[in-house]
């Protein structure tokens, strides 16, 4: 077994959430980073070396193979083929996007490998993961499923046949020091709705036609979402109104409201867990509709509210209830705050994640391989914290980056 002091791991991430992170300064308060804090805690905790990947990774890699593979397969493939040329450094690997996911995991079955591959899965369910999955058997290949709900726990088993034991439900979670209570109270009765996936904005907007003394902030924006959100300027009515905020503004969103609504679709996905979450850090009374996805979050009528699928009735019943009785609203939105702190707060999170790691780790043999053609030179990096700046770490912590 690997010595403890030098145990590895890679954290390999779509996108530019990383990089991207690390360029806010002392000026720009943030939400934490969760992978950042992540990556903090194993190596400052755990004694891990943690070095973390993005796209600018591939962008800015000396090594002019896998510039090509990111402009002729696409950053997510080019990642996952430097994880794999580097694979026997590491004890462990950790793959943030679902496509990046995919193509890591085809990749270790092309090659009978077996290095510990951890990943969460968004919308386990949907048709393309099981279509790639009859062509390439990717699940497979991954050591540990992560899912955020019980009922993507299920799915997983029967639809890729995953054993339970590789299968973990560790919860979404929110940073409870950032999204917290406002002790500036709302200038009048005002409900807002954010996001995009499987969003039911609609039966939202009918169901505010017939509120008029409310009012309805909506802001249809998502970093993580393409989707169409299902709702235009066109025909609103006069009390509702359109934001287009991305998520630095979000906090400052949810300051002004009374209550927070996410009307959904039905769907069996953790979809709308963010602005649940969201709302209820905030101590806003959250009313969500009631789907087969839905998260063991909500306990309806003690720290928010749940309403059926195109009910509009029922969400002017539950909106008139937060909006016409303060004292009501504030005690769902305190029992809301209470459940953050005890079940999703970020530390929380780090744990679950650390202890999955771990466990991943103690059951890994690092086997040292030669110099791959992707790699370039590591240099050092600090990582974000929550307000903006950026720490090594205690001393022994070591982490990594490359995108030199």
């Amino acid at each position: 077994m690997t010595d403890l002091a030098q145990r590895r791991l890679l954290i390999v991430m779509a996108g530019r959430q990383y990089m991207k992170q690390k360029t806010f300064g002392e000026n720009e308060p943030r939400p934490r980073f969760d992978y950042g804090e992540l990556a903090q805690t194993m190596a400052r905790d755990g004694g891990w070396t943690v070095e973390v990947v993005d796209a600018t990774t591939v962008e800015t890699a000396p090594s002019p193979v896998l510039r090509a593979a990111g402009r002729l397969l696409g950053t997510d493939a080019a990642l996952a083929l430097r994880a794999i040329a580097a694979r026997r450094r590491y004890d462990a690997v950790v793959t943030v996007g679902d496509q990046l996911a995919v193509w890591l995991a085809v990749g270790q079955r092309f090659l009978g490998e077996r290095r510990p591959h951890l990943t969460t899965l968004i919308g386990v369910a949907n048709a393309k993961k099981r279509l790639l999955h009859a062509l390439t058997g990717f699940a497979d290949t991954l050591g540990l499923v992560l899912v955020h709900t019980e009922s993507e726990r299920r799915t997983a088993a029967t639809t890729f046949g995953i054993p339970a034991d590789r299968v973990a439900l560790v919860p979404l979670q929110v940073d409870q020091q950032w999204y917290r209570p406002s002790p500036r109270p709302p200038e009048r009765p005002t409900v807002g709705a954010a996001g995009v996936e499987f969003r039911d904005y609609p039966t939202l907007v009918e169901a505010a036609a017939g509120l008029p003394g409310v009012r309805f902030l909506v802001n249809p924006q998502s970093p993580w979402s393409r989707k169409d959100p299902g709702i235009t300027a066109d025909g609103l009515p006069a009390n509702v109104e359109l934001r287009q905020l991305e998520v630095d503004g979000i906090r400052d969103f949810y300051d002004e409201l009374t209550a927070v609504a996410v009307p959904l679709h039905e769907n069996d996905t953790a979809a709308g867990l963010t602005a649940v979450l969201q709302g209820m850090a905030m101590g806003k009374p959250v009313i969500c509709t009631r789907t087969s996805g839905r998260a063991s979050v909500i306990t309806d009528g003690v720290n928010g509210l749940l309403v059926d699928p195109g009910d509009v009735a029922g969400w002017r019943r539950a909106i008139s209830a937060v909006t016409a009785d303060p004292t009501f609203a504030a005690r769902l939105g305190a029992e809301g705050r209470r459940w953050i702190e005890r079940h999703a707060s970020m530390e929380h999170w780090v744990a679950r994640m650390r202890e999955h790691i771990e466990a991943m780790g103690s059951a890994s043999r690092r086997v040292p391989s030669a110099q791959s053609p992707f790699a370039g030179e590591a240099a050092a990096r600090p990582l974000p914290t929550g307000d903006g700046a950026f720490h090594a770490g205690a001393p022994q912590a070591t982490v990594r980056s490359r995108f030199e």
